[in-house]
């Protein structure tokens, strides 16, 4: 809808979800979903690459839809199938969007919590703690080299067309449910799912988002402590 703001979109996205109760519908939660990674739009081009990926897995669940209603029907077909941890996959596609509703609720609850705290600050604990597990080396490195060039709190902010008292509400009714959502959708799956192998294609067609060197990328990577690769696989 043209002049809708981020965040009470968002909010009445993720209320239209949980009045679903245990059945969530699979079309329900693709257009939450599509509402939030609209704001890998406010944070720069460091996360882009991954809303062109998360993008394509929408649109993934979206076909799937048309034969499975809900999510558990969705991911039940993809046991029976033996495929639900293959790349590409419903069910593996799913698990990796519950990732960025996690990192939503993370992001937004370090804005509510601290209101000195950066975007840069906030966005770095929201993607180790939700999106780094799945993504290999090579993406966690550039990731955490582009958090230095993530826009201001301020910046952000009037980006997405909010105060930081009208961002309150909608912010806080968001955080307050999206836990339940993020934890029914895993409790769909009785087998860990893999990290990513690979860097997305995408990735790499966007190398300047940045401006940094292969060089830099590392040093930064190397300040915040990640300059091991992460090799656990279990789900978030």
């Amino acid at each position: 809808m043209s002049g809708e703001r981020f965040l009470p979109a968002i909010a009445a996205a993720l209320a239209d979800v949980q009045n679903e109760g245990d059945s969530i519908s699979t079309l329900s939660m693709v257009k939450l979903f599509e509402k939030i990674l609209m704001v890998f739009d406010h944070l720069g081009p460091v996360l882009l690459f991954a809303k062109q990926d998360m993008y394509s897995k929408c649109e993934s669940l979206k076909q799937a839809a048309a034969t499975h209603a809900t999510l558990k029907q969705m991911v039940e077909a993809d046991k029976a199938a033996g495929v639900v941890t293959k790349k590409n996959s419903c069910g593996r596609n799913l698990h990796r969007l519950n990732a960025v509703l996690t990192f939503m609720r993370l992001l937004l609850f370090k804005l509510l919590e601290d209101a000195n705290i950066s975007i840069k600050d906030a966005a770095s604990f929201a993607y180790q703690q939700a999106l780094s597990p799945i993504h290999p080396y090579v993406v966690r490195t550039a990731v955490w080299a582009g958090m230095y060039v993530l826009p201001s709190r301020q910046v952000f902010m009037t980006s997405i067309g909010e105060t930081e008292e009208s961002a309150r509400e909608p912010s806080t009714t968001f955080t307050n449910g999206a836990e339940a959502v993020e934890a029914a959708i895993l409790a769909l799956y009785d087998e860990p799912m893999p990290a990513s192998d690979v860097a997305p294609t995408s990735m790499f067609t966007t190398a300047s988002w940045w401006g940094g060197s292969a060089t830099a990328k590392a040093d930064a990577a190397t300040e915040v402590g990640t300059s091991a690769p992460i090799t656990s696989t279990q789900p978030l």
